[in-house]
């Protein structure tokens, strides 16, 4: 049996739309086990007894690809990251189910073999990069058609404060607004501003951090799909933020913060505010090490 400890992820970081990444210190946590003729899984109370579950249906392709043939899996599940809001929560299921393939089936693997199999069934690597390799990550396709990405350092002093509301956002609801085209004005925005916001983090420095989460291809049309967008964001500002942006696809809109009595004001705005009962404060650090798994035999 093997436990595996998947982190939640937030991607876009404003500017990096489908690039960038950082890995959160919060997780979601899966025992894999074979299991003889049967699919079990176990999340909370409820259990599922067929392949549509995104782990196990990742962990059945990636059997398929690797050439391993369970006799059946035994996936017990304990979920902390919220679905469908912006913090990863897909690719923590799919790159717990690859990597739940490859223990089992006691084959030698790396982590860019789980990294490889993980973009190809998410369809994109911006998220599964940071989960699988921790920290800031700058992902992209080689010109080979390959995905690859750059792990950075952050500045230990920042952390993220997450405004997570009470509804859902799916990320294709969030893609059918964007624009197909875009001006050579805004595309040279935005490469600006990615370059600034690796520097920006890496260095510590506010000033260009605050000017470098400014985006416009992404955030300018999905605010239009998040209730109180703007006012969460003042709040935001309002209790200290140096810079505000949306989370993956949202709705979570992420403050970054170098302390966390900063965090704390934004806490109490958020708490004497009318959108207490419908937003949810938290605040998270950046996991330098990524998914972490456990032979539970030894």
């Amino acid at each position: 049996m093997y436990k595996i400890v998947s982190k939640a992820t937030s991607a876009n970081l404003g500017p990096g739309f489908d690039c960038m990444g950082i890995c959160l210190s919060l997780s979601n946590t899966m025992t894999f086990d074979e299991y003889d003729g049967a699919i079990v899984v176990n999340n909370h109370a409820d259990t599922v007894r067929n392949r549509s579950n995104l782990i196990v249906s990742s962990f059945y392709k990636t059997a398929e690809i690797i050439g391993y043939e369970p006799k059946g899996l035994r996936l017990n599940v304990k979920t902390s990251v919220p679905l469908s809001r912006g913090l990863g929560s897909s690719a923590t299921c799919i790159c717990a189910g690859v990597t739940g393939a490859y223990l089992l089936s006691g084959q030698q693997f790396t982590n860019e073999d789980i990294f490889e199999i993980s973009a190809m069934i998410e369809g994109h690597p911006d998220n599964v990069s940071p989960n699988i390799f921790g920290g800031m990550t700058l992902s992209y396709t080689r010109t080979d058609g390959k995905y690859s990405h750059v792990k950075f350092d952050v500045d230990p002093k920042y952390r993220f404060v997450a405004m997570i509301p009470d509804f859902k956002l799916s990320t294709e609801k969030s893609r059918q607004v964007l624009p197909q085209e875009y001006s050579r004005k805004d595309a040279v925005f935005n490469v600006a501003r990615n370059s600034m916001l690796i520097e920006a983090l890496r260095s510590g420095n506010n000033e260009l951090l605050r000017e470098a989460l400014h985006d416009r291809i992404h955030q300018p049309y999905r605010k239009s799909l998040i209730k109180n967008y703007d006012e969460i964001t003042g709040i935001l500002f309002s209790g200290g933020a140096i810079g505000t942006y949306l989370s993956g696809a949202g709705p979570t809109i992420m403050g970054i913060v170098d302390s966390e009595s900063a965090f704390r004001s934004i806490a109490s705005e958020l708490r004497n505010s009318p959108y207490a009962n419908s937003w949810n404060c938290e605040m998270y650090e950046i996991d330098n090490e990524g998914m972490q798994y456990f032979n539970m035999s030894e």
